[in-house]
């Protein structure tokens, strides 16, 4: 009878073991519910166990109470569903709000390869500046779209606005640059002009129709037309936003040069006319603009500013009469 109880025990030992290694789920719980299904008479907190249902079967009222006890901590908490929809709903329009992102950056950085490009051509240097920061700032959104950063974080908020206002200037800038014929690199005149358009915006210093200048004489020189043409093109290809362009006129001394607004790039064409006048070298000035009607007096800095340059030069040079070659 001992070796008897002594088996039963034991075999009950290994049922309860067994029981407990077996998964188990809880019910859901019931609504207005406010704490896990527990025992007949019993707390979670006093018992330490959580009751699920028993198995249904033919089995003792011993087995089916100990099958039915399990520690609490085992009993695996059934979330609600209720915010299940609502939540795939935020994730589907978080990707592709992402993936927009990310397609329009990508597109971004084509665009400022090309302004770079463009920029480079015309030596405008804020605009080389400013392809490049935004071809980083497009490449940055691109790679945090990919690597599945949260389109909630700060640093990537901010670049994405940043790139958006970035776009945007990038994209005036393109408009400006093919509105004025960037690829064209001939000029609206040929030779230097007679008058200032009544259209555009535009200032000359010269012996006929003067205009925008409010008085500024042409400038007399004792010196050869060859060192004046040699100091003026010194002066003017170390200015950054100016650069020659090739005239197509057979003036020995006629120079031509495109100046760019320092933010947007609008181009004013620059003529300067180098001339003997009996033993004395003139230089004549005209420069207007390219874009628009009103050029807020940036063409009548430009002729003074040009005029100025030359006569610095005038201490270098050696006093021989006018002679053009």
């Amino acid at each position: 009878r001992a070796r008897h109880q002594r088996s039963s025990e034991r075999s009950d030992s290994l049922n309860e073991t067994a029981q407990a290694r077996l998964p188990v789920c809880a019910p859901p719980r019931p609504r207005g519910s406010g704490s896990p299904l527990v025992g007949d008479g019993e707390s979670e907190s006093e018992s330490g166990v959580a009751a699920i249902s028993p198995r249904v079967g033919p089995s003792s009222p011993e087995s089916a109470a100990r099958r039915a006890r399990v520690p609490a901590a085992s009993v695996a908490q059934v979330p609600t569903t209720r915010s299940e929809p609502v939540d795939r709903v935020r994730c589907l329009c978080c990707f592709a709000a992402r993936s927009l992102v990310a397609r329009l950056a990508t597109g971004l950085v084509a665009l400022c390869i090309l302004e770079a490009a463009l920029a480079a051509l015309q030596r405008h240097y804020a605009g080389i500046v400013a392809g490049l920061v935004t071809m980083g700032v497009a490449w940055y959104v691109v790679a945090a779209t990919r690597i599945g950063q949260q389109a909630a974080s700060t640093a990537f908020t901010a670049a994405t606005f940043l790139a958006i206002a970035l776009a945007c200037y990038i994209i005036g800038l393109i408009g400006v640059r093919f509105a004025s014929g960037v690829l064209d690199s001939s000029l609206p005149f040929r030779a230097f002009p007679p008058r200032c358009p009544a259209d555009r915006g535009c200032a000359r210093v010269a012996f006929g129709n003067p205009s925008g200048t409010n008085g500024v004489p042409v400038l007399w020189l004792a010196a050869d037309a060859s060192q004046v043409a040699t100091a003026a093109l010194s002066r003017l290809n170390a200015e950054p936003q100016a650069y020659r362009v090739s005239p197509a006129s057979d003036e020995p001394a006629y120079l031509q040069y495109v100046w760019l607004s320092l933010f947007w790039g609008f181009p004013d064409d620059i003529a300067v006319k180098i001339d003997c006048n009996s033993t004395l070298t003139t230089v004549q000035v005209h420069s207007q603009q390219r874009l628009g009607t009103n050029d807020f007096g940036q063409n009548r800095l430009h002729v003074e500013q040009i005029l100025t340059l030359i006569e610095s030069e005038k201490a270098n040079f050696v006093q021989l009469p006018c002679l053009l070659n």
